[in-house]
């Protein structure tokens, strides 16, 4: 799966390797972005806050995709909105 992008039948350029989100609660932000992993197969969520990164790494884009909604609920209960 390495070198495929997360949408359906279009290989990924450098630039379509990740989908980047940004979030908002009051002045506070933060970002996550959902990828390919660039060291083998598999995928990554990104989460950028107070200039910390973390990365979460999944073997299946369910498990990735399972994650990506746990998150937005999580992130949605506390207050958090995308950004606009």
């Amino acid at each position: 799966m390495h070198g495929a992008a997360l949408r359906f039948g279009k290989p990924a350029s450098d630039t379509e390797r990740g989908v980047v989100y940004f979030l908002r609660r009051g002045d506070d932000a933060l970002s996550y972005e959902t990828r390919l992993r660039d060291d083998g197969p598999g995928f990554e969520i990104v989460i950028e806050q107070e200039g910390q990164a973390r990365v979460e790494r999944y073997a299946t884009l369910p498990e990735l995709l399972a994650r990506e909604h746990e998150l937005l609920q999580a992130w949605r209960a506390q207050g958090w909105h995308e950004a606009r």
